[in-house]
């Protein structure tokens, strides 16, 4: 199986929407729409765990059934400082960011991802046809985010750059002991 992965060189800030295709390394424009979702869940805690975190969030997503998608929408905005990696991401969904509080459409992310030197985001087989939207991902301690699955868009992320849009790397850039 094809695998594409976010480089800790990748930094690109707001862009239009790009699609990897399964089995092609060619990225594709895409053109977004808003596809019904079969469940929701919102982000409520800035916290790595517990209710209301992405991590639950991730979690019950993954316990859906197969064909079915959800939306992870956000009720807070800030930096979620993992103290553990996140669960791959197993089902298709949406992780949409730009539905934070005070997000400006077109404008940088408000919600970021801090892997505090844990692995970077995993989008696992199964997951095909989710997206990824207007998050900050850095200091993941390999790819900020690896695709192991086709047709994932990745949109109006920063990947590598905090909020500020500062340089915050993936693949070990801070030092640790």
């Amino acid at each position: 199986m094809s695998r594409i992965a976010g480089a800790a060189g990748l930094v690109a800030g707001v862009s239009a929407a790009v699609v990897f295709p399964a089995g092609s390394a060619v990225a594709q424009a895409s053109i977004p729409h808003t596809p019904a979702y079969t469940r929701t869940f919102v982000v409520t805690s800035l916290n790595d765990l517990g209710p209301g975190s992405l991590r639950a969030a991730i979690d019950s997503a993954n316990a859906t059934s197969a064909g079915d998608s959800t939306l992870i929408s956000f009720g807070v905005n800030g930096t979620i400082t993992l103290a553990s990696p996140l669960p791959a991401i197993a089902r298709k969904v949406a992780i949409d960011a730009t539905s934070a509080p005070t997000h400006v459409s077109g404008g940088p992310p408000v919600v970021a991802l801090d892997f505090n030197g844990h692995p970077g985001l995993l989008f696992a087989v199964g997951s095909g046809g989710s997206q990824l939207l207007g998050v900050a991902v850095d200091d993941a301690s390999g790819n900020g985010v690896t695709l192991d699955a086709g047709s994932v868009t990745l949109n109006d992320n920063y990947i590598g750059l905090n909020l500020a849009g500062a340089a915050a790397g993936n693949g070990c850039s801070s030092q640790r002991q």
